[in-house]
């Protein structure tokens, strides 16, 4: 078979396995607030900050994996025309020292959930904090 025959054949097979942890995240704990940094969204996608003290593979539309056992979603914006959105979410007074994992998704605007590059995702993080 022709090379450049099989290539067209494999690219919608290669794009979906290229889309997974696409985006690149960047977190910081103060006393008062999660601050994160996520570069790679598509320019106009809702990007979703997602909080679970514990990491689970849980299956998403396209192929995606959310690698934390979501218990909050802590902030949403949308990624500006470069593709990066920052998110802040406000911590409570007496939350004292924070150990979670985190997990950034973004949802591209006017694409099928299902298709390549629909829902992209970042590695998972770890947060740690001392108690203020």
């Amino acid at each position: 078979m022709n090379p450049k025959l099989q290539a067209a054949l494999l690219l919608p097979f290669v794009a979906g396995a290229l889309t997974a942890q696409d985006l690149r995240l960047e977190t910081r704990v103060t006393p008062t607030r999660i601050l994160a940094q996520v570069e790679g969204a598509a320019a106009g996608a809702l990007v979703v900050l997602v909080l679970g003290l514990h990491e689970a593979p849980n299956k998403l539309p396209g192929g995606q994996l959310l690698g934390v056992e979501p218990d909050a979603v802590t902030a949403i914006a949308v990624a500006d025309l470069t593709g990066t959105a920052r998110i802040g979410a406000l911590l409570p007074r007496d939350a004292g020292e924070i150990r979670c994992f985190v997990q950034a998704v973004a949802v591209a605007p006017k694409r099928p959930l299902d298709a390549p590059g629909g829902i992209t995702v970042s590695k998972v993080a770890s947060l740690h904090s001392e108690s203020s």
